[in-house]
């Protein structure tokens, strides 16, 4: 099979090269764990390096991925089944600013390179790799080191869930024989050394076709949110809104809504949609002791009409629907993901509230590398309030503007 590699949108993981792991008198080398030879340190040391040169020749990021913990280890997220029976037989390892923790000698990161470091398994979980790669520009990453059954198949799987293409050097991992590599290559792609070189030699993938210019992402734009005979209205929970008001936000929504689908680019709904005893909830405690309503009435439950989207914003065939337990529309939700899908970049925000749930899904949207534009009369509450906060973190303007700006790309 010819890899689909492209070097020039990839970046080189180098995962778990620590002493620890690796050196003859590492922690693990003095226990069953360990199942590397000298000769298989001195094969794996020489690959490593002729990997490292290949990609810091081709101008391509690398990133150093090391596990580093407390000596009690109270911090770590490492699967209990496999750090209780390595600490019980070394004692603490990958103790932070211990020898152990450190990259082996031979290799390691240079100016130009970026350290990060984990907690548990996978590179991606609790780190800051993915924005670090979305700025780079990263969508491919070649992934070398260990273990392979489990730092390296966590990072495969958790990367590929991102949408990162990923390509495993198997002859690069440790251990180095008998590893199952099952999870990997269900995640990954396989490749060799060879077919690295063969990738910074002839770098003749073509690249995606450029994604849309700007997603339509509109929050909330639910009956239990817009109208007025809403279970959060009567319970006072929320301030009725003037019909005024609330006519000004959807046709400021549908100019906007209009000009995007006019050009072709996808256009998301976010709703919130729960069950009737809220045990899916995932609001803080302090919001749900405030904004609950009491039994017997209901308040986005699923089924209702009160969380369907209002009849004038009706989605359209080809739309996104993508349902939240709680505020921000990224938190447990798929729409990171899709966005990666669509290969978008750029965001137009409605909905409400500005001072919740377009609140918290811009703060998550910003910290991901997403650019941000809120329209801001397509917001509600309608009092200027929150839309001012939102200023320090992104784009907002008013519909017209926003209208303008997209009237000058062509359909």
């Amino acid at each position: 099979m010819t890899s689909q590699l492209d070097i020039s949108r990839a970046a080189l993981l180098m995962v778990d090269l620590q002493r620890d792991f690796i050196d003859s008198d590492g922690a693990l080398a003095r226990t069953r764990f360990s199942e590397l030879t000298d000769e298989d340190r001195v094969s794996l040391i020489a690959r490593w390096q002729e990997i490292v040169q290949l990609v810091r020749a081709a101008g391509r990021p690398i990133v150093w991925v090391t596990t580093v913990l407390r000596a009690d280890a109270a911090d770590s997220s490492l699967a209990d089944s496999w750090h209780r029976p390595r600490r019980e037989a070394a004692g603490p390892f990958l103790v932070d600013g211990s020898r152990g923790a450190q990259i082996i000698d031979g290799i390691g990161a240079e100016a130009d390179d970026y350290v990060i470091e984990k907690k548990g398994h996978s590179a991606y979980t609790d780190t800051p790799l993915d924005r670090l790669l979305s700025n780079l520009g990263v969508e491919q990453c070649i992934v070398a080191g260990g273990g392979a059954e489990d730092s390296i198949s966590e990072t495969s799987r958790t990367g590929g869930r991102l949408a990162y293409e990923q390509f495993v050097i198997e002859d690069a991992l440790y251990p180095a024989r008998d590893a199952n590599l099952r999870i990997v290559r269900s995640t990954a792609e396989l490749i060799s050394t060879n077919d690295l070189h063969n990738a910074v030699r002839d770098s003749s993938v073509a690249a995606d076709a450029p994604g849309p210019e700007f997603a339509m992402v509109l929050v909330d734009m639910q009956n239990d949110f817009m109208n007025n005979d809403s279970a959060h209205v009567k319970m006072g929970l929320t301030k009725p809104m003037p019909n005024e008001a609330r006519s000004g936000i959807i046709n400021a929504t549908l100019d906007v809504m209009r000009a995007v689908r006019e050009r072709g680019w996808p256009v998301l709904y976010v709703r919130v949609v729960r069950r009737g005893d809220n045990l899916d909830d995932v609001h803080t405690r302090t919001h749900r002791r405030q904004r609950t309503v009491p039994t017997g009435l209901t308040h986005c439950v699923e089924g209702t009409q009160g969380a369907e989207i209002v009849a004038e914003l009706e989605p359209s065939y080809g739309d996104f629907i993508i349902e939240k337990k709680g505020g921000s529309s990224f938190g447990y939700t798929p729409l990171h993901r899709i966005l990666r899908n669509l290969n978008v970049r750029r965001l137009l925000v409605t909905g409400g509230a500005t001072t919740g749930c377009v609140w918290a899904t811009v703060l998550d949207g910003v910290a991901m590398g997403y650019e941000i534009t809120v329209v801001g009369d397509a917001t509600c509450p309608a009092e200027p309030t929150g839309r001012e906060m939102l200023k320090a973190w992104c784009d907002v303007r008013p519909a017209a503007e926003v209208v303008a700006q997209l009237g000058a790309i062509p359909a």
